[in-house]
This record gives C-alpha cells, sequence and structure tokens, in this order.
C-alpha cells in the first residue's frame, strides 16, 4: 500500500470506502443502521472503540486510524 496521508477518522473512512468501491451500505453489520453510518462518515458522530475494532478488522488495518 502506498504511504497514506495522516488523515482524521472520517476522512480515512472515506477514503477506505471509496479506495474499495464500496458504499456506506456496507458499513450496517458494523454500525446497525444507515444513519449512524452517515453520522460516522459525516463527522457528526465519533466511531467507538468497538466500531474502530470492528472497521479495522473489515478493512485489514490498524484500528487506530478510526480514534
Amino acid at each position: 500500500h502506498p504511504l497514506i496521508p495522516k488523515l482524521g477518522p472520517q476522512e480515512a473512512l472515506q477514503a477506505l470506502l471509496e479506495s474499495r468501491n464500496l458504499r456506506q451500505v456496507d458499513l450496517l453489520p458494523i454500525f446497525g443502521s444507515r444513519s449512524r453510518v452517515s453520522d460516522a462518515v459525516s463527522g457528526k458522530r465519533e466511531i467507538s472503540k468497538s466500531q474502530a475494532r470492528k472497521l479495522g478488522e473489515f478493512f485489514s488495518v490498524s484500528p487506530d486510524l478510526f480514534i
């Protein structure tokens, strides 16, 4: 993987979704509802440590990206 500049949690999430041609709906199993996914991606809601861990597993990246 090329080096990724330091991104905030929302930017990292958006970049990973875009780079893998995924949509927010693909994150429903992690967040539980469309509104929670949308709020996490937009920055209206912080990503919890539990969600960060699940996102790390889902994307095969460090959960620290999302905290």
